[in-house]
């Protein structure tokens, strides 16, 4: 009588997801990432899932939990440079064991394959998950003689006033960093959708430049007030409302000067409110952006 041994089962990767919104998301932003097994499984030591995140080398999600459930997870740190509409792992081999091990509760290694990027079952397909990581340094310059800020994060602008107009504008240091308009022309509609235009306006009565990221008060600008406020268009883009990683910018108006003060320093802000009150008002946040 011969005894039939029946082999025990290999754990096999279903349908890798994560809960994450669709995005896009941004330097600081924490992705979680779900990878289910067919059985219970367990980890030891530190795994990691490689992702395309639209750079030469992949990005690396680390393993966060579920170890002893049928579900293990991994967390991303949306990093500067990560750049792409929808996320993706690196390859069908990107789970990675780094000297750990999973394992079925027969001990037996989990098959680690997973569905190819883009195909049924992937992150890809099963997600749509934009990451928009690049930005670019938005420069303050202070004019002593007309007691005026300009901001810009045109490289062309940046170098003539540094070359060409040293004497009048001083470079002051990167104020903050945004996206530029030629990011915003080739983003996808996902990326499009949560990020928003900083319009300039500029009044030569007044001789001053206005911020703005609030569309109602640049459409009533340009529809209203068009015989002061000449419109520049948007010169850089910032994120819609709060997100991780960003820095207020404080707005100040001046009506004895006639100008507009932005500021990210919170030591300024609080000095013009305790100090100069009377000569500054405090309109708020005008909007996010990264520091």
């Amino acid at each position: 009588m011969s005894i039939t041994t029946v082999a025990a089962p290999v754990a096999t990767v279903m349908s890798v997801t994560s809960t994450a919104a669709a995005g896009p998301h941004y330097v600081g932003s924490v992705i979680t990432i779900s990878v289910p097994f067919s059985y219970l499984v367990w980890v030891k030591g530190a795994p990691t899932l490689a992702l395309n995140t639209g750079g030469p080398v992949p990005g690396k999600a680390y393993y966060s939990g579920g170890s002893g459930t049928k579900i293990i997870t991994f967390q991303y740190t949306v990093a500067v440079g990560d750049d792409i509409a929808e996320l993706d792992y690196w390859s069908q081999w990107a789970l990675e064991l780094n000297g750990g091990q999973i394992y079925s509760n027969e001990g037996i290694d989990a098959d680690l394959n997973l569905p190819a990027p883009g195909e049924s079952g992937s992150l890809g397909d099963n997600t749509t998950l934009g990451i928009l990581g690049v930005y670019y340094p938005v420069y303050r310059f202070y004019s002593p003689d007309l007691s005026k800020h300009f901001f810009t994060a045109d490289e062309n602008e940046i170098g003539h006033l540094i070359a060409n107009a040293a004497a009048i504008w001083n470079n002051e240091y990167i104020a903050y960093y945004a996206y530029l308009p030629a990011q915003f022309a080739n983003a996808s509609l996902r990326q499009r959708s949560m990020l928003q235009a900083v319009h300039r306006f500029y009044s030569e009565t007044l001789q001053t430049h206005l911020y703005t990221a609030d569309a109602n008060e640049a459409a009533y600008l340009t529809a209203e007030s068009a015989d002061v406020w000449q419109s520049e268009g948007p010169v850089f883009y910032v994120p819609v409302g709060n997100p991780d990683g960003t820095i207020p910018v404080y707005r100040f108006y001046s009506e004895d000067l006639k100008v507009h003060l932005f500021t990210t320093d919170e030591n300024e802000k609080t000095t013009l409110i305790d100090t100069a009150g009377d000569v500054w008002t405090f309109e708020g946040i005008a909007y996010y952006a990264y520091p």
